[in-house]
């Protein structure tokens, strides 16, 4: 289904198995990785039994587990892990993304809640191969990293560490909103509780899109609400924006 309904230039699959990730070049300004994190990855773990109720009900959050660190544990499947790897490592560009469709950055630990916390449908779910991407930019020295995210259906702003700590940020996160889709019931669970995420920086939910400039001193993201996504004539209005300069870590809203 995802072949005959989106507009990508690829012959039909001939089995079971598309591959779809790929890079984009923009010179030696940029170098992108877009992602497949639903093909390959492993079932979601099952944290059920580390607590008698759920930290928050009706969203996907849970007391991490034993298994959300396991290496067994796959979100893009051996094959497209170790092509990015290898990128990321030979990579000269000024700014190094990676696209891709779920929340990195961790959800640590929140005072008043039993933790540490983990969003096991997400890069939650697959810790050990998350800190092993943090890993090797932070080895490589890969210039600038960012990760672009969707997703969540909402607007946000984040920081991802090595080594699981948000303390020590080694790319940004920018998350962008959808343009159609609503806040689920699912996900306005956690509405209140994402900001309090020691490495998500700003989150909103709201209909709208990103865009992002990009020059070798700084990469500038604005986030625009649309008011109206079934009109044609909508109000679109700039909600935040975010820099972040060649060489940081952590973006600022101006």
């Amino acid at each position: 289904a995802w072949w005959e309904h989106m507009p990508v230039r690829l012959p039909a699959p001939s089995g079971p198995v598309m591959p779809i990730h790929r890079t984009i070049q923009v010179g030696d300004l940029l170098q992108m990785w877009l992602l497949d994190t639903r093909q390959f990855r492993s079932p979601i773990p099952d944290c059920s039994d580390t607590l008698d109720e759920p930290v928050l009900t009706g969203a996907p959050l849970v007391v991490a587990c034993e298994d959300v660190l396991s290496e067994d544990r796959t979100m893009l499947g051996q094959q497209q892990l170790d092509w990015l790897l290898a990128g990321l490592q030979e990579s000269s560009a000024q700014w190094n993304v990676i696209a891709q469709q779920v929340l990195m950055a961790s959800t640590g630990t929140i005072e008043g809640l039993p933790g540490p916390l983990a969003l096991i449908d997400k890069w939650g779910g697959f810790q050990w191969e998350r800190e092993k991407i943090m890993a090797t930019l932070a080895a490589a020295e890969t210039p600038n990293p960012v990760i672009l995210t969707g997703d969540f259906h909402a607007a946000g702003v984040g920081h991802i560490g090595a080594g699981n700590d948000h303390r020590q940020p080694v790319a940004v996160e920018f998350m962008a909103p959808p343009i159609g889709s609503r806040f689920s019931n699912r996900n306005a669970a956690l509405a209140d509780l994402v900001p309090r995420f020691p490495a998500v920086d700003y989150l909103e939910p709201y209909r709208g899109f990103a865009t992002c400039t990009v020059s070798a001193e700084g990469w500038k993201t604005v986030y625009w609400r649309v008011a109206d996504v079934a009109d044609p004539e909508s109000a679109v209005t700039p909600d935040s924006t975010w820099v972040l300069s060649a060489g940081e870590s952590v973006a600022i809203r101006v």
